[in-house]
């Protein structure tokens, strides 16, 4: 899903990754601020009691960290944000990655709350 072709630019984004930026933008422009707050509320808790890959958590940070600012983050949101980064995080074999991730949640932090 996030594979990319070896001519693509280093730092580039993969089509599944792009698709993904593509899709979280959508909901926000789709979904009202509640529908919204709900549906990262489930995701992300989602997302915090799982084992993920390097790449996989990267694209997702990144594309999350894309949405438009808005007043979207309750201590649900970053309870399960403060799980995957103690969670996924530390498991990661890359730290380049571990360090992108960091920075991407970081952002949407910063964007939402």
């Amino acid at each position: 899903m996030f594979y990319k072709q070896q001519e693509d630019p280093l730092g580039s984004c993969s089509p599944g990754g792009q698709a993904l930026l593509t899709f979280v933008r959508s909901l926000q422009e789709s979904l009202s601020a509640d529908h919204l707050r709900e549906f990262l509320r489930r995701f992300l808790g989602g997302m915090s009691g799982e084992a993920w890959s390097g790449a996989a958590l990267v694209y997702v940070a990144r594309a999350l960290a894309q949405l438009a600012p808005a007043p979207l983050i309750g201590l649900e949101v970053l309870l399960a944000i403060k799980l995957i980064v103690t969670q996924s995080l530390r498991t990661m074999q890359v730290k380049n990655k571990t360090l992108i991730c960091w920075s991407f949640l970081s952002q949407l932090l910063y964007r939402l709350s």
